[in-house]
């Protein structure tokens, strides 16, 4: 019987940015996003994002900002492994230029139409090559949500978690731009020219790591 892995996706995206991800004996649940409510934190959404989760100490696999709230639902509740993909798991680890528009307030006044929907620019900092990878990256843009882009980026820019779970198991792309790897965090496996979606354009190898992150 297969094992279910809780899945929080990034930025809004569903779970088409998870279709290439081959994991056997195991069974992606993806949870799914939930109104959101102005001023409210991380934490604050993460435990609305609990009664999808059916089980005691499930498996949490977190994308980018999901990376995020899955620190989160490690905090509130007994897990048996946090997987963080692509992600930070504390406020200190999120680059310069990320605090430095938090303490402006930037987010309250960044052109969010611009970033709203599929460009070149976003296929080069997402790190998408391939055209159906693209596809996918400007369909998710397209379905998402501008209230939940501007609270997402003021609950990351706001984001105050200093923890992380015991249990946590961390990957990331050597390449990505969004979130670059950072020289002095501790990382289980790191995707050499991996880029923030690299679970699309490098699958197997990130289906790979995550394999081996169950079993660590």
């Amino acid at each position: 019987m297969n094992q279910n892995i809780y899945v929080i996706s990034g930025l809004g995206a569903d779970h088409t940015v998870f279709c290439k991800l081959n994991l056997p004996g195991y069974t992606l649940v993806h949870v799914a996003w939930v109104p959101t409510v102005k001023g409210e934190s991380l934490n604050g959404y993460a435990s609305r994002l609990l009664p999808q989760i059916k089980e005691e100490n499930p498996i949490v696999l977190g994308l980018s900002l999901g990376g995020m709230l899955a620190v989160e639902v490690g905090q509130l509740i007994q897990t048996k492994k946090v997987i963080s993909l692509s992600s930070v798991t504390a406020y200190s680890e999120l680059p310069f230029h990320f605090k430095l528009a938090g303490w402006l307030r930037l987010q309250k006044i960044l052109p969010i139409y611009f970033f709203s929907k599929g460009n070149r620019f976003t296929q080069w900092i997402f790190g998408v090559k391939q055209k159906e990878d693209r596809e996918i990256l400007n369909q998710v843009f397209v379905n998402l949500d501008k209230d939940f882009l501007y609270w997402a980026l003021n609950a990351v820019l706001t984001w105050k978690n200093v923890e992380k779970p015991q249990n946590l198991q961390r990957i990331h792309g050597s390449s990505d731009l969004i979130l670059p790897k950072r020289k002095k965090v501790s990382y289980n496996a790191v995707i050499e020219k991996g880029t923030h979606l690299m679970l699309l354009d490098q699958a197997e190898e990130v289906s790979t790591a995550i394999l081996n992150a169950l079993k660590a």
